[in-house]
């Protein structure tokens, strides 16, 4: 028998109890973009308090759009940042009129960190309140028409940063 739970922040969710893999979307506004919102979790685990631990990350976004954008560019001088990997990753495919739309510029080398990270899109925010780390996870894009890669800015239940990938 579904039942249901509401957030003051995410909203009301409908979900199966015995699924042990719900999954419950919306879209939220945001820098004049729509970025989805998606929380997985155990139908047998929900309960107000859980969703309440990850209801933070939508509630204070622009912090989170902030603090994620500020780890992004303190890991592009790295030499195995995931920033300029994601950005090499996708140069050689762009021809330069999609490389000027997408980055502003045909020649991809101009850009320094502050540049293209003020290019990339949130597109979607994972909630997951059963996750052991991982808790919330931001993915940027520079266009989904371009490329299903995203960069994933992970953060725990407490806010903490935990990590940044490109996954797809």
């Amino acid at each position: 028998m579904p039942q249901t739970v509401t957030n003051e922040t995410i909203g009301t969710i409908t979900y199966e109890p015995a699924d042990p893999e719900c999954s419950w979307e919306t879209t939220l506004p945001f820098a004049a973009r729509e970025v989805v919102l998606n929380v997985w979790f155990d139908g047998a685990t929900m309960t107000p308090t859980r969703l309440a631990s990850v209801s933070r990350f939508p509630a204070q976004l622009p912090f989170f759009d902030t603090t994620a954008r500020a780890a992004m560019h303190d890991d592009w001088p790295a030499s195995d940042s995931t920033v300029r990997d994601y950005l090499a990753h996708h140069v050689d495919d762009l021809d330069d009129d999609a490389c000027s739309a997408a980055l502003g510029t045909s020649d991809p080398s101009s850009l320094d960190a502050a540049s293209f990270i003020a290019r990339l899109h949130l597109v979607r925010i994972g909630l997951y309140p059963d996750a052991p780390a991982h808790n919330a996870v931001f993915d940027y894009t520079t266009g989904r028409e371009l490329t299903d890669n995203l960069i994933a800015v992970k953060f725990d239940t407490t806010g903490t940063l935990m990590e940044i990938a490109m996954e797809s």
